[in-house]
């Protein structure tokens, strides 16, 4: 070979990791040449049969530092993207050299932590404020008083009327019954009608009547000491009227069926 056409060396360390990192995918010529024309720069610096003192072609003296790390850079980078490429296309792609684990971003799983159980409790519902609430001791509810108003009614027995015919004296005192009614001449000369013990009708005599009389003419009349009248019913000019005490507490003069006086005090 001429000097100017160095012959491809074999291709060892990390330039032999990188080819058979690459050889697990098709790369293309453009991409291949690429890679090969970098490994010939990083290694034109090196002895070989045909250059025994490491001779650049064209140029003599020493590879600068530079170029050499420069080299490995562009070679650690071409390496790099065709593991990644690979890896995009779905393919497994082999470790790099020296055992490098390119995919060091993936971490194992970490299982959840369930947390520490917690016993079921009761669920406590909280009062509008937000505080529970103490309702204290259970009471048993104290039943409502009602009060029952009843009405007592007595009933009288009314017996049917009594009729005192013409003529009829009453002194100081002395009365004529018919069941719950009552006439009397009372102590102060007052004339009195009660039913059931009640007042119901009196002439307004206090003090002055002494003597009551129920007359054959009809008329009834409350006379004073010296026989003068301090009241009467004016029912005089009725021969054969009578006196009538009713059972239901009213007293009346009729004559026939009509009524010539009454008390209106029926109950």
């Amino acid at each position: 070979m001429s000097p100017s056409s160095p012959s491809p060396l074999p291709r060892r360390g990390r330039a032999a990791s990188s080819e058979a990192v690459a050889g697990r995918r098709t790369l293309d010529p453009a991409e291949r040449a690429r890679i090969e024309q970098a490994l010939r720069t990083v290694t034109a610096g090196k002895p070989t049969r045909d250059n025994p003192a490491g001779e650049r072609p064209g140029k003599r003296g020493r590879l600068p530092l530079v170029a050499v790390v420069i080299g490995a850079v562009i070679l650690a980078a071409v390496s790099v993207s065709a593991v990644l490429i690979g890896s995009g296309n779905g393919s497994s792609a082999a470790p790099a050299a020296e055992g490098t684990n390119l995919n060091a971003s993936s971490e194992a799983p970490v299982p959840a932590n369930p947390g520490t159980p917690v016993a079921d409790q009761p669920s406590v519902s909280p009062s509008a404020s937000g505080t529970p609430e103490d309702s204290g001791p259970s009471r048993t509810p104290t039943p409502s008083k009602t009060t029952t108003t009843t009405t007592t009614t007595t009933t009288v027995s009314q017996p049917p009327p009594k009729t005192v015919p013409g003529t009829r004296v009453l002194n100081l005192g002395d009365s004529i019954v018919n069941g719950p009614t009552t006439l009397k001449l009372d102590s102060g000369g007052n004339l009195v009608v009660s039913y059931a013990g009640a007042r119901k009708w009196s002439s307004g005599t206090t003090g002055k009547g002494v003597r009551g009389v129920f007359q054959a003419d009809g008329n009834f009349v409350v006379y004073a000491a010296d026989n003068s009248t301090v009241w009467s019913s004016r029912t005089d000019g009725h021969d054969g009227a009578v006196l009538v005490i009713g059972g239901d507490g009213n007293v009346r003069v009729t004559y026939g069926n009509a009524v010539l006086w009454q008390t209106g005090t029926a109950s």
